[in-house]
């Protein structure tokens, strides 16, 4: 029509005389407002369709919605493991396939609802395949929460209170006494404030609970309080009724302040709750539909785990798709670069299959395989359709971003579970029949029996240790990857040794397995003793009886040679669920289980949030809020320990020589001191950022984010004793030690000395051998300790022993002293610490372990593992203390039984 103006225009011009004479401009004109009006006309027809297609949109938004609030879920776990990235480009293809081939609904309503619905199912199960076990509920949790905080129905503060509960609670300057102290702790009480503060829906939960103190008693000290109901009431009649008025997310802020080992499972029933049971199960991962839904350019990854293998299951894969032959497997390393290159251009020709093994092993390779598999998608033309391409590697941050983003990820992991391990332990190619049932050894005892037995014995013991890492330092201090390959080899030798003695070689068996196969794998001494005492109960002569149980229950025993079929039954019958029972634990392993897998998680989700401080009840910014922490904990802070307070007692010389424990002193006020001058100095460089006046640096900003965190800052840690108790509570500790170093500076040694408040515990043990070998002239190499417990409480106490020291502050794990037995017992149900009464430390030459008593390892923090030093000892570990026990050391052995310098809270 433009171009009709403008000839008009020209027209016009050019005209001549009376333009209402002219024909042809008439003409012109009318063509021209014909075209107008057709033109009008379908403009308007196109702006109706828009506002159509508009309203169509808007009816979708919902399902757009999700899709973006899912997207961003999944982007986070990079911030997990580097291997867990997504692309949007493989994200929308995810979401056009769920919208295209969901079925549609005659109510449009439905049809938005159940694509969402499958949506939300597909992000998972496409994403959980390539996620390992422990960061599946993780990813649910935050799929669900996300959902919810984007519909409103979780607010800021209710989600800012479960990840930051303890900062929440420091915003708090004054809070009423604790008014039930028999039965709840301080610091839950002191959360359960801070939360009833922080959410409209907990108002007045303090009250009700000191009205009704009985009823939440009932709930605080059940066995599952995240199954349970919370106390009933009558609104109308002023008590309320908190199981209608809390909902599933709530539920689990209670558990965060008064039970945080059951958050774990908390969590799951609020992810059953809110997405559905599928959310919390491991969705199975076939194989055949991963390679279907995969094509020629798109890379399958298997993300492999300590231990786990899938060159079998990927072999066997490829026979049944008639792909055996056209399968070439290359294992990376060095000088391997080239040979894959042309595996890959021959696989793309020829439409075979290729697997690249190991690609953690050959960092310098990754960039050139980045360029191959970019080239891929433009290439497609020319690649075979049937190629596939599979590559395995280890978590590691070389990882090419662009393969990882545009590929299958398929995670792989070893078994969990007795019953998982056994049935591999019996899978297919398993041969029992090593002996023929007609041998027999010279005291007559079968040979056909005794390896029937024996391999059962070796198979349950091989996964009774590896499932015992699940207890964390209870199970083992140092984590160790037992494997297949040392159930194998230990196969072997069984049937070596077995072949060559004229008897079952029991010492030979638990030398070979416990101290070589599976030993030589162990670094700690301590974990050593675990394993020779868990190999006792199966390779013992007692395994012989067809009677003989392997714990208590009397539900593990090893049943009587039969063929494979019916161990495999057998095996299948066994509960799916372990109880520490059969590991040799107590039942409260299971409280301390619950308890770090509920920490690992919430400070897993906390790591990938961004950065906020807490919304208290002042709505201070995170500046202010943040500010009043550090000038809190500025006016907390302890002044310098000064040489000029050294009261007359504090340093001592014997026989013309520095007394040892005064030198001991010296180097606890030195490391003390180092300690106040960083925290003094970084907190006065924080207030200037926070002020303007200097930019933040990074060791600030890591501060920053460590306080509204409730962590003590890295920058401190550094340079401070071993401890794993939060900011709150790291700081009160803080004080009390220099505090006690202060009073033995001014006053002397104390007659009873807190171990928990050295800056470094075994140089105490140290200073008192020093000091009894230059007392009485011995050489201290020949002195060790004898341990007596005193009946008298510390306070009690006002002098010194004559002769080593008396020690407090110590705490057992898994243990508690009977003051009524005068020896060791198991703690009570749900107790997973005791505190140890005062003990003596006496330095003895050529001191021998006493009989019926347990040698328990004493350690810094829970945590126990450390550096290993110099002297083939964890620097976490500080000695041992003999206690006395009537039972066998083999029962604290195996449940874990340790002592506590520290503990987390």
């Amino acid at each position: 029509i433009n171009a009709e103006y403008m000839g008009i225009l020209d027209e016009l011009e050019s005209a001549a005389g009376n333009i209402l004479d002219n024909q042809k401009v008439i003409d012109s004109l009318k063509k021209a407002q014909t075209t107008s009006e057709i033109l009008s006309k379908k403009v308007k027809e196109a702006e109706e369709k828009d506002q159509v297609i508009s309203l169509a949109r808007n009816e979708y938004r919902e399902v757009a919605l999700r899709a973006s609030v899912l997207f961003f879920v999944v982007a986070d776990l990079a911030n997990i493991d580097p291997m867990y990235q997504y692309s949007l480009a493989y994200f929308k293809q995810l979401v056009a396939s769920v919208v295209s081939t969901t079925e549609t609904h005659d109510a449009f309503a439905d049809h938005v609802e159940a694509l969402i619905r499958r949506l939300t199912e597909q992000v998972f199960v496409n994403v959980c395949r390539g996620l390992f076990r422990k960061d599946r509920l993780i990813f649910s949790f935050l799929m669900a929460a996300a959902i919810a905080r984007n519909s409103g129905s979780i607010p800021e503060g209710e989600w800012n209170y479960l990840l930051r509960a303890g900062t929440v609670a420091a915003t708090i300057q004054q809070r009423p006494p604790n008014p039930v102290t028999a039965w709840l702790p301080d610091k839950a009480w002191t959360l359960l404030y801070a939360l009833e503060k922080n959410s409209a829906s907990f108002a007045g939960l303090c009250d009700d609970l000191k009205d009704r103190p009985r009823e939440w008693c009932q709930w605080y000290e059940s066995k599952e309080p995240q199954d349970n109901d919370l106390p009933a009431g009558e609104e109308d009649e002023g008590t309320a009724n908190w199981s209608e008025r809390v909902s599933v997310f709530e539920r689990l802020l209670l558990l965060r302040a008064c039970r945080p080992e059951k958050v774990y499972l908390g969590i799951v029933k609020y992810i059953e709750h809110d997405l559905g049971p599928m959310f919390v199960e491991s969705p199975a991962v076939d194989l055949k539909a991963v390679v279907g839904s995969a094509s020629c350019t798109t890379p399958i990854i298997f993300v492999l785990s300590q231990g786990a293998d899938p060159t079998a299951v990927l072999t066997k894969f490829a026979a049944q798709s008639k792909m055996g032959d056209r399968l070439h497997m290359l294992s990376l390393g060095q000088g391997q670069g080239d040979v894959a290159k042309r595996l890959v251009e021959m696989g793309k020709k020829t439409g075979d299959w290729v697997c690249l093994q190991n690609c953690h092993l050959s960092k310098s390779f990754m960039p050139e395989l980045e360029k191959q598999v970019s080239k891929f998608y433009e290439m497609r033309s020319a690649i075979a359709p049937t190629f596939r391409l599979f590559l395995t590697s280890l978590p590691c941050s070389f990882f090419p971003v662009q393969i990882l983003q545009n590929s299958i990820k398929i995670s792989t992991e070893k078994p969990t579970g007795l019953r998982a391990h056994l049935l591999q332990s019996y899978g297919e190619g398993i041969d029992n029949d090593v002996f023929p049932e007609s041998t027999v050894f010279k005291d007559g005892v079968s040979k056909h029996r005794a390896f029937h037995k024996l391999y059962y014995g070796l198979a349950f013991f091989h996964a009774t240790i590896v499932e015992r890492h699940k207890f964390g330092p209870l199970g083992w201090t140092v984590r160790y990857e037992f494997n297949d390959t040392d159930l194998e080899v230990s196969r072997l030798w069984l049937i070596n040794l077995l072949n060559h003695h004229d008897t079952v070689p029991w010492e030979a068996l638990r030398y070979v397995i416990g101290e070589i196969n599976y030993g030589g794998r162990v670094t700690d001494a301590f974990d050593r003793r675990t394993l020779n005492s868990v190999l006792l109960n199966f390779f013992a002569p007692d395994i012989l009886d067809d009677a003989y149980k392997f714990s208590q229950s009397g539900i593990y025993s090893a049943p009587p040679p039969t063929s494979m079929e019916e161990y495999r039954a057998l095996i299948k019958g066994l509960p799916f669920v372990d109880e520490p029972e059969v590991f040799g634990m107590a039942e409260t392993a299971n409280v301390s289980y619950q308890l770090r897998e509920s920490n690992v998680l919430m400070d897993t989700v906390l790591s990938i949030q961004p950065r906020v401080a807490s919304k208290n009840v002042t709505g201070k910014t995170p500046e202010e809020t943040l500010m009043d922490v550090v000038r809190d904990i500025q006016g907390k802070l302890p002044a310098q320990l000064k040489m000029s307070e050294a009261g007359p007692q504090a340093f001592k010389s014997i026989n013309g020589t520095p007394y040892a424990m005064s030198t001991l002193l010296k180097h606890e006020i030195a490391k003390y001191n180092a300690l106040l001058n960083r925290m003094n100095d970084s907190l006065a460089e924080l207030v200037k950022a926070l002020q303007g006046v200097t930019v933040l640096s990074a060791q600030s900003d890591g501060m920053f984010s460590d306080f509204l965190n409730n962590k003590v800052p890295a920058y401190w840690e550094s340079m401070s004793y071993a401890s794993l108790k939060p900011l709150g509570s790291w700081m009160t500790d803080c004080t009390n030690r220099v505090e006690f170093v202060r009073q033995w500076l001014r006053k002397g040694e104390p007659p009873v000395m807190w171990i928990g408040g050295l800056f470094m515990p075994n140089g105490l043990i140290t200073a008192v051998i020093q000091a009894h070998a230059r007392r009485e002239r011995i050489p201290a190499d020949q002195l060790s300790f004898a341990f007596t417990v005193v009946d008298q409480k510390a306070e009690a106490i006002t002098h010194k022993p004559d002769s080593g020291v008396y020690v407090s502050g110590l705490f057992g794990e898994a243990c508690k002293w009977s003051i009524a037995k005068g020896m060791l017992i198991d703690c009570p149900p749900g107790e997973s610490y005791s505190t140890m009464p005062v003990i003596h430390f006496q330095p003895r030459a050529d001191h021998v372990q006493p009989p019926k008593t347990y040698s328990c390892p004493l350690y810094r923090t829970t945590i126990r593992k450390g550096v290993m030093s110099s002297l083939g000892e964890s620097t976490n570990f500080v000695t041992t203390v003999d206690l006395p026990t009537d039972r066998s050391p083999d029962y604290w052995v195996q449940r874990g039984a340790a002592l506590m310098v520290s503990l987390p809270e």
